[in-house]
């Protein structure tokens, strides 16, 4: 490739699913182009999950010789593929950010990593919009189990709830069209819509009375999400539910705890099945509420190469409800 070539930018957003106890959620945005690397992210207020780029271009302690930038031969080969298809190719091409999302979609396929997720700007733009809260859909947490669609956790009192959805549904079809050779965001693309449409999922339900599958009409509707909720049971049981871990979590369970505190509760109950995770940040920062200040929470291990950038997570306090007796409730649809 010749050095006079124009240099043309592209953007990788990628989101990775990172445990924290039993849930929470890593965010990754890099801006890349050729010979250069931006990382992008930054904390608002609480909002801010684990922000971090993938970098290839790691100091020398931080990667091998494997790791560094492509040089001009890799380089090479995507160009004389996109020439090639160029010539060859018996319709239009599609236009060049569509062909460059592509090959660096394959390269992250290459991890054979359900956790490690290629998105578009466009599919950010949808994912970050899940985590404020408000969106339209039937509201459910959707993802890849064992290459199968499946419904990792129906949201509380959610069209997909209250239509009998339930966690570890696998979806066959999305209306008339068999999701097999579907990617996750295509999937979700086509079960969401506005407000007031009707989509039809085709589900198999391991616990189904006569092993058939199972369809399922649920009407979209606008998700506005309430993350934290609870209520006073008897014997003086606060049960405080968690449903994800989202930008006004934190917030909603300040106030909850003000409720619980001044309620006379002895004994807590902290539901957290079917929650499909979050900001880590922000699971962090409740988990301070629940253990004494320096504990760990969760360490962050990045593998050899990279064991600079390791990092551990220590509770920051207040531990107000450490004295409350606790139990913690969880199942297959809680995240990690």
């Amino acid at each position: 490739m010749q050095n006079t070539k124009e240099k043309k930018q592209f953007i990788v957003y990628l989101c990775v699913l990172i445990g924290v106890a039993s849930f929470s959620l890593g965010i990754l945005f890099v801006k890349f182009s050729q010979g250069e690397l931006d990382e992008r992210g930054g904390r608002e207020d609480e909002r801010a999950g684990l922000i971090s780029g993938l970098n290839f271009d790691l100091d020398e302690d931080q990667a091998s010789e494997e790791y560094k930038d492509f040089d001009l031969d890799d380089i090479e080969i995507l160009n004389e593929a996109y020439e090639e298809l160029g010539k060859r190719y018996v319709n239009d091409l599609p236009k060049r950010q569509a062909l460059l999302d592509g090959a660096v979609k394959g390269m992250v396929d290459a991890l054979e990593d359900p956790y490690t997720v290629y998105f578009t700007e466009e599919e950010t733009k949808d994912f970050m919009t899940d985590m404020e809260g408000s969106f339209e859909g039937i509201g459910a947490e959707v993802g890849m189990r064992d290459e199968v669609i499946t419904i990792i956790a129906p949201l509380d009192d959610m069209p997909a709830q209250k239509a009998g959805l339930k966690a570890g549904d696998k979806v066959l079809k999305i209306d008339d069209e068999m999701t097999n050779d579907m990617t996750l965001d295509e999937a979700v693309k086509k079960i969401r819509g506005p407000k007031g449409t009707q989509v039809v999922l085709t589900v198999y339900r391991e616990d189904s009375e006569n092993g058939e599958p199972l369809e399922i009409e649920i009407t979209r509707d606008k998700i506005d999400i309430k993350s934290v909720k609870w209520e006073m049971k008897e014997n003086k049981i606060a049960y405080i539910r968690i449903s994800g871990f989202l930008r006004d979590t934190l917030s909603e369970f300040k106030s909850v705890l003000e409720e619980v505190e001044d309620s006379g509760a002895g004994k807590i109950v902290l539901d957290l099945r079917n929650n499909p995770g979050g900001y880590l940040e922000t699971a962090v920062a409740i988990n301070g509420y629940f253990l004494e200040k320096g504990k760990l929470i969760v360490e962050e291990d990045y593998g050899e190469k990279n064991k600079s950038k390791n990092k551990k997570n220590y509770s920051k306090g207040p531990g107000d409800l450490i004295d409350y007796e606790t139990v913690i409730l969880i199942n297959e649809g809680t995240a990690s």
